[in-house]
């Protein structure tokens, strides 16, 4: 069978979870999963705005995802005003994730490993890892595009339960499931348990 490819290059391909003509993430999530808790909700709204953000290509997000804006489950709003409208409170109320998604902004503008704009360069530096299913793991080779990470770990934990990997060598830990300060969190190595729904970088 002849395979098509949508695009060529990374600047072609325009990578979201969700766009403004239909549900915010918080909505589909809730909406899908509605026995839930507001944990598991903050936690897959987190995951769902890290994947297209540690990905290769354009990355675009809905207004107010950051904070978890709702359209109390109005997928199709092009008419009315309400519910169209931003509720500003959710940034205190969802105060964790916009802290999280301007971590992952800042990573991603900081370091070129995830902006790469070689298709070759990204098939020659890119590796995707064996993983438990549910799990996306892939190490980029930062060295490769100056990063001043050499050496980068990603992975993405879909599932509602703990997962475990095994990591070689030792790896600095600058993204987990709470916080994407860019800086250090912990030193870890060997055997690793990633949370449920949840998003990790490490380099070294």
């Amino acid at each position: 069978n002849f395979k098509y490819d949508f695009a060529s290059e990374p600047d072609e391909t325009i990578n979201y979870a969700t766009s403004h003509d239909n549900y915010t993430l918080w909505d589909k999530i809730t909406g899908a999963q509605p026995s839930w808790t507001t944990a598991q909700d903050i936690a897959a709204q987190k995951l769902g705005l890290a994947i297209p953000l540690l990905s290769e290509g354009v990355f675009f997000m809905q207004g107010g995802d950051e904070f978890a804006r709702t359209k109390y489950g109005n997928g199709n709003s092009y008419n009315v005003q309400f519910p169209n409208e931003f509720d500003w409170s959710r940034l205190t109320t969802f105060a964790t994730v916009d802290n999280y998604v301007r971590g992952l902004i800042a990573i991603r503008k900081a370091h070129p490993a995830f902006t790469i704009d070689s298709a070759q360069t990204i098939r020659d530096n890119l590796t995707f890892l064996n993983t438990p299913s549910g799990v996306v793991g892939y190490m980029i080779n930062g060295s490769a595009v100056g990063d001043s990470w050499p050496e980068i770990l990603v992975y993405f934990n879909g599932n509602t339960t703990s997962q475990d990997v095994t990591l070689s060598g030792t790896w600095n830990m600058v993204v987990d499931q709470f916080i994407s300060p860019g800086t250090t969190i912990s030193q870890v190595s060997g055997n690793f348990t990633l949370s449920p729904l949840s998003a990790y970088v490490f380099y070294k």
